[in-house]
């Protein structure tokens, strides 16, 4: 593939994306933490003096920040959609040294288009994490090997703490990226520079103690902070909650989406007969869950095919044999990073606040693509066309019909209404 195809797929993937993001952005339900979340970034915005950045965190500047750049309710919505898209970027260029150009034209598709990522482009703490994780892996790529010059690893060691202290600031699942550094650095596949490591744990640390003082003063923003439903170890006494975990690993790199997006589609704009409607909802969650199970199936074959990669070299400090036995190192890690997170974890894990691990989850099955990568081109346009179109009419669904998105939600004038209560 050229890079010329390579940058009109990637374009047109990315055009796609915006389209299906701004739908969600707009259709959007303001539930109570969206609400929670725009009016204390609003009140930095209108209720403090435009150089004062007292008593924010990062919560409150994605709001507010865009707003000082541009005055209008839909900047923070623009600011949330680049930041994800943003995150691709990351991605790609964590890849592009390990993966052919096929591969990371399908890493475009399944990433951007993805259903779990897809639904997640609303107002939650949990939405801003994801660019956060795939800097983490670009800094894990880029720490392979002691990099060259002391400026070089400083700045990447610098970034790879601060990735994890942006995560953390966020959801608490950011403790997976830090057992995932620990393990790594174990197999002696990561090197860190000290006094980067240093500035980062301090500035990492700044931004976890924003998370926690806004967690105390504002406990509605943070909902899924409360821990009175479990304890430290719920997951392990329960053992549910680690096999889930697991099963979201599996999930994330394929179309069985969220059970709202799947299963609330309706149906009854079709016709007003319930029967008609009936059908299609019928047809439409066979379908899905054909595609879905299929895919389910394809990123079993890519995770057993990485756990094969590198049996016997995971508590070994040689080398990995290939740049692939790298990333599937970095994937099987990641792995058990996550169950070991969610079995000491206090609550069961919703998938939203395990967006943490959603790079990391595709890793297997774009190795497995790119083991298929000197298939003719053709074909790979062709599967590309049909899975991105499957991805397309599923992510359409999800965003004018399910449970935190809907037609009849508009974003624009509900926050435009949360604005107006600061001048009345």
């Amino acid at each position: 593939m050229s890079r010329l195809q390579l940058t009109l797929i990637t374009g047109t993937v990315i055009f796609l994306y915006l389209v299906l993001a701004a739908i969600y952005g707009n259709n959007q339900y303001i539930n109570a933490e969206a609400a929670e979340i725009l009016k204390n970034g609003f009140a930095v915005h209108y209720l403090q003096d435009a150089d004062d950045f007292s008593g924010n965190n990062l919560l409150t500047l994605v709001i507010s920040a865009p707003l000082r750049i541009y005055e209008s309710v839909l900047s923070p919505l623009f600011l949330l959609i680049m930041l994800r898209l943003g995150s691709l970027g990351f991605l790609v260029w964590a890849l592009k040294g390990f993966v052919s150009r096929v591969t990371l034209a399908w890493a475009a598709i399944i990433y951007l288009l993805s259903p779990w990522f897809l639904y997640n482009t609303h107002f939650s703490y949990t939405s801003y994490m994801e660019i956060g994780a795939a800097l983490y892996l670009l800094t894990l790529v880029k720490l392979r090997n002691r990099p060259q010059g002391f400026f070089s690893c400083f700045i990447w060691s610098f970034l790879h703490i601060l990735a994890i202290g942006w995560c953390l600031h966020f959801h608490y699942s950011g403790v997976i990226l830090c057992l995932l550094s620990i393990a790594l650095m174990f197999r002696k596949v990561l090197f860190v520079s000290i006094p980067g490591t240093i500035i980062g744990t301090a500035s990492a640390g700044f931004l976890v103690y924003l998370g926690i003082q806004a967690a105390q003063t504002n406990t509605s923003m943070y909902l899924t902070h409360d821990f009175h439903e479990g304890y430290p170890g719920y997951g392990i006494t329960h053992v549910y909650p680690v096999l889930k975990s697991a099963l979201y690993w599996l999930r994330f790199s394929s179309m069985l989406g969220q059970n709202h997006l799947v299963l609330e589609t309706g149906f009854n704009w079709v016709s007003a007969s319930e029967i008609l409607a009936q059908m299609f909802r019928i047809i439409w969650l066979v379908g899905v869950s054909i595609a879905g199970l299929l895919t389910m199936l394809w990123s079993v074959l890519g995770n057993w095919a990485a756990i094969i990669d590198v049996r016997g070299q995971l508590l070994t400090k040689q080398k990995p044999d290939s740049d692939s036995g790298y990333i599937s190192i970095v994937a099987v890690f990641a792995l058990l990073a996550t169950m070991i997170f969610a079995g000491f974890a206090p609550i069961l894990l919703t998938s939203d606040e395990l967006n943490v691990i959603f790079p990391f989850s595709l890793l297997p099955v774009l190795l497995i693509i790119d083991r298929l990568s000197e298939i003719r081109l053709a074909r790979h346009f062709l599967f590309m066309t049909v899975i991105g179109g499957i991805l397309g009419i599923i992510g359409i669904f999800g965003a004018v019909e399910s449970c935190k998105f809907a037609a009849e939600f508009n974003y624009y004038e509900n926050a435009s209404i949360l604005v107006d209560s600061f001048f009345n």
